[in-house]
């Protein structure tokens, strides 16, 4: 049957046989696959194809001229997808073309748009590195908070409900400016993105409430400090340095992830930090005990290692991620709610404790203004309770005063 309707109602266009025959599912199934492609008209609705290649696949299509081009737009696969199936999603897109609206213009558009991925390739590259101070803390924020939820997915399919949902979930594990810090970011990026015509929607990240941010007051008090050492006793050694480093010189987690031999001067004691937070390279006094460790870890140096703390699995680069390490010594301390850059307020709330004055703590950690060491200074209360009591004591009624209402009584 039908090699009787073809031979009817059959030509040739180069390597294509073309069939006009009326589209039933006995007579698809029995289509045998040539070494030429097959293409077959339905003689009922307008442009409805079915293609046939050597192979044996048989798809249909609505093949329709649009604006003086030839527009083909995939229905569906068979058997997977019925003749009547694939008859309504023709009508479908015949009434769109009748609408003024090119549905295959649509899907070509859609598969020419970037990924979230693709485009912050492009932002990182034309506006992160020419004009953000630390570039790779933008590359890190993003790699962390960003990509893994919407780095895939093309620009049009980001909606604001799943922003702000993101943004929701962070915030309500504790993390409420890290939450802000992902909406702002992925704000900048859209803001770029339709700046640059890469995006005509609106901005997805616009107009999310942000949290109300607090300053974190937590710190290594003295009941916990000995646990703490305790916890790190079973570590890694490399983690264990990592840690107590941060702890001696009040350094950030990523100042010392970077930390290269060329900057460490033990000679004088110094560790020159030549890329900082506020912009500005600073020199960090090395007490004793790190430079104890310092020694200790370049006997350990092999002759190539740039970095003090090498990864072990690629030595040319830094170790990246203590996550995990730092959990497993909370764990073993028994020590909650306790972040790696709380060592930084640990270490300068010991050093107000013993004595030192806002300008010496605040010149020890790099602050740029004094409102940046004042957060510090509240973070330990035993300078105030020692002036307290001082001042109770003098405000207190005279020893003499005391004995005569004791003896009035």
């Amino acid at each position: 049957m039908v090699r009787k309707v073809a031979m009817i109602a059959t030509c040739r266009v180069g390597l294509l046989v073309v069939a006009k025959i009326h589209f039933i599912k006995a007579l698809i199934e029995a289509i045998e696959p040539t070494d030429k492609i097959q293409t077959f008209t339905d003689d009922k609705t307008r442009g409805f194809t079915l293609i046939v290649t050597p192979k044996g696949a048989k798809t249909f299509y609505l093949t329709r001229k649009y604006n003086g081009r030839v527009e083909r737009n995939k229905l569906g696969r068979f058997p997977e997808t019925s003749i009547v199936i694939a008859r309504e999603r023709a009508a479908k897109l015949h009434l769109q073309y009748d609408g003024g609206i090119n549905a295959a213009e649509a899907k070509r558009k859609e598969r020419a748009e970037l990924t979230l991925d693709e485009f912050f390739e492009v932002y990182y590259r034309e506006h992160s590195l020419l004009h953000n101070r630390r570039p790779d803390v933008v590359k890190d924020h993003y790699r962390w908070y960003v990509a893994p939820l919407f780095g895939r997915t093309r620009l049009s399919k980001i909606l604001r409900t799943d922003v702000a949902q993101h943004h929701r979930d962070i915030g309500r594990s504790g993390r409420e400016r890290t939450a802000n810090k992902m909406a702002s970011q992925l704000r900048a990026i859209f803001n770029k993105a339709i700046a640059w015509e890469y995006f005509d929607g609106p901005n997805p990240a616009q107009h999310i409430d942000r949290f109300r941010e607090y300053s974190r007051d937590r710190f290594l008090s003295k009941s916990e400090l000995d646990r703490f050492h305790q916890g790190l006793r079973k570590e890694d050694v490399l983690y264990r340095d990592f840690f107590m480093l941060l702890l001696y010189t009040g350094a950030r987690k990523s100042e010392m992830l970077n930390m290269c031999w060329r900057d460490v001067q033990l000679e004088d004691e110094v560790w020159r930090i030549p890329d900082t937070k506020n912009g500005e390279p600073r020199r960090v006094v090395l007490a004793g005990p790190a430079i104890a460790i310092l020694h200790r870890r370049i006997e350990q140096r092999h002759v190539n290692d740039r970095w003090v703390f090498p990864s072990a699995i690629k030595p040319s680069q830094h170790v990246v991620e203590v996550k995990r390490a730092w959990e497993r010594v909370l764990n073993r301390a028994g020590i909650e709610n306790l972040r790696i850059h709380d060592l930084r307020r640990t270490h300068a709330s010991w050093m107000l404790e013993g004595g030192a004055d806002t300008v010496i703590i605040g010149k020890a950690l790099g602050h740029k203004d004094m409102a940046s060491t004042l957060v510090y200074a509240r973070l330990n209360l035993d300078p105030v309770r020692r002036h307290v009591e001082k001042t109770a004591r003098r405000l207190s009624p005279s020893p003499e005063l005391v004995k005569l209402d004791s003896r009035s009584r």
